[in-house]
């Protein structure tokens, strides 16, 4: 919101953020003054043709989508020309001869499609309406991992579609899996996760997350995505899980 404050912040990540790289997806503490701060702040691809709000890049054999998920009135929320930007952008993922080369497609934004949490605001009537906008678009082009945030936990679902469990194996699963990596700590405190059938794992520790895409020793192909949650207190792993195409 406050201009002193964004530059507060990112004084402090400064001897970070000058050294590693920074993706980033808009949030709901950045839509006053219609993301403003945000928007001036940081120069994501395609920047010239979205101001950051949403985007999509190529990283190695992964393609990496970032949604804008927010409304000015702090509400959930995708906009019709963005599911239309999205619709394009993934069915070009998905072409055969491209998916060779970059087999993997991963998702994100702030708000989640799916959690199980407390809330019934945020995991309910919010997750509910981005499902009703761009669920049908990620399952149908074949999106591996959405990585999500908002509730202040840790969370990992089975494959998931239209709020169905198709599997409890990740080897070749035929739906997305669904994380929300948002327990890194606040002021708020980290939060409970629930008891939803369709979550796997999860934890309200304070910690951080790391995806690595795995190639086979034996043939050069990339037929894993790891993913692990660290915890911050003593760098021990939480929570470890691969996606396997055979």
């Amino acid at each position: 919101g406050y201009q002193r404050h964004w530059d507060v912040f990112l004084r402090k990540i400064e001897p970070i953020s000058s050294r590693v790289p920074y993706l980033t997806a808009p949030g709901n503490h950045e839509f006053w003054f219609n993301f403003s701060a945000y928007k001036s702040r940081f120069q994501m691809p395609m920047y010239e043709q979205y101001d950051s709000m949403h985007w999509s890049v190529d990283v190695g054999p992964l393609h990496l989508v970032v949604l804008n998920t927010e409304s000015v009135l702090d509400t959930s929320n995708l906009k019709p020309e963005q599911l239309q930007w999205l619709a394009r952008d993934l069915a070009e993922a998905t072409n055969a001869s491209r998916r060779k080369d970059v087999p993997w497609i991963v998702t994100s934004g702030h708000r989640p499609f799916y959690c199980s949490d407390h809330n019934k605001e945020q995991c309910g009537y919010f997750a509910a309406w981005l499902r009703l906008l761009g669920e049908a678009s990620l399952t149908s082009h074949h999106v591996d991992l959405v990585i999500q945030a908002h509730e202040h936990n840790m969370q990992r679902s089975y494959p998931l579609k239209f709020s169905k469990t198709t599997s409890k194996s990740y080897v070749n699963p035929d739906a997305p899996v669904y994380i929300v990596s948002g327990a890194a700590g606040n002021r708020e405190h980290n939060s409970h996760p629930g008891n939803k059938t369709w979550l796997a794992w999860s934890s309200s520790e304070i910690g951080y997350s790391v995806v690595e895409v795995v190639g086979s020793k034996d043939k050069d192909i990339t037929n894993s995505l790891g993913f692990s949650f660290y915890r911050s207190s003593d760098g021990k792993v939480l929570d470890h899980f691969e996606i396997v195409k055979t």
